[in-house]
């Protein structure tokens, strides 16, 4: 059986992503730092395929919103645009530190959430306490609720952290409808001063009886001086469009979405991805899913979804040999 056509032009991706994989595997006994650099090119539709993302190795000298240092043994430092990092293998420069990190990459979500407190208590920079808050976020947000997840996301968002992080703001890109809880929370953070808080509030929000609020305050976010919370409040209004107007849209959406720094690209692919299987665009729907599983490595919770979403869309057409495929394709970390 063919695998469909929208999922052939992932190969190449996923082939030089696992390439990488290796390369890290090679260095990764020395005590150093591993980036995950993409190099932009905004010259088509993937500028970040053009050579494909690369491992480098060294010492993390410096890294927040507008640039990572990295200082390898007998070389001069190397110098990256922030924007352009999407991925970390941190040297940890604690054992606590490392402890809740190793919890976190081995998918023991509920330990994670428990011993990144005292991780953060234990003296490593500032980078290092953003990362292990970023992983601290993904696990309550999956083991606990997205309202819980976006408090601890507030004290990462007062660090002015690395745009790569803005892709872990737990919005709502799917047709998922929040809780009581979180819909009360929402109704406060949509017209909260703090941009993070309205964007929040305003994502989940949007499908519910408070619409027109929602959709006011993100009109207001696409103006701001914030680029990632701009960027991600035109993304967030695609999903009031009419599920008719999908495909004459899609061409539209998917450059936008592929203009986008590489970390913030996961949530709208996420978003096309279900509307598109919504639809009965059932192929289209499933390129979107293993773009995801292809080029977003760095978030196993949401690539894990993205995989049951496949195996169920094949298994409910009878398509177990394409889900093969796939498995051999993109074999689990």
């Amino acid at each position: 059986m063919q695998l469909p056509n929208s999922v052939r032009p992932i190969l190449a991706i996923g082939s030089v992503l696992l390439l990488q994989i290796l390369v890290v595997d090679s260095i990764s006994a020395q005590k150093m730092s591993q980036v995950l650099i993409a190099p932009y090119q905004n010259s088509n539709g993937f500028p970040w395929i053009a050579s494909g993302p690369k491992w480098y190795a060294g010492e993390i000298v410096r890294f927040d919103a507008r640039q990572l240092v990295l200082q390898s043994e007998g070389e001069q430092p190397q110098s990256f645009d922030a924007e352009l990092v999407i991925g970390l293998r941190p040297h940890w420069e604690s054992d606590r530190a490392a402890e809740a990190d190793s919890f976190y990459r081995a998918g023991e979500y509920r330990q994670a959430v428990e011993k990144v407190p005292a991780a953060l208590q234990s003296g490593i920079p500032l980078w290092q306490q953003q990362l292990l808050v970023v992983e601290l976020v993904r696990g309550i947000e999956e083991v606990v609720s997205p309202r819980v997840a976006f408090l601890q996301y507030l004290k990462l968002a007062a660090t002015q952290p690395p745009v790569m992080y803005y892709g872990d703001l737990p919005l709502c890109w799917t047709s998922r409808e929040p809780d009581s809880a979180l819909r009360d929370r929402a109704i406060e953070w949509v017209k909260d001063a703090d941009e993070h808080a309205r964007l929040m509030g305003a994502s989940w929000l949007l499908l519910g009886p408070e619409s027109q609020i929602a959709m006011h305050a993100l009109q207001e976010l696409r103006l701001s001086k914030n680029e990632a919370i701009a960027k991600l409040a035109v993304t967030q209004l695609w999903r009031i469009s009419p599920p008719s107007e999908t495909m004459q849209s899609l061409s539209n959406w998917r450059s936008y979405r592929d203009q986008l720094v590489l970390p913030i690209q996961l949530g709208p692919s996420e978003f096309l991805a279900e509307r598109l299987f919504r639809i009965g665009q059932h192929d289209l729907a499933l390129g979107e899913w293993s773009r995801i599983v292809a080029i977003h490595s760095e978030q196993p919770i949401r690539v894990a979804r993205c995989r049951e979403a496949i195996a169920k869309c094949l298994k409910q057409a009878g398509r177990e040999a394409d889900l093969e495929k796939l498995s051999h394709l993109f074999p689990k970390p």
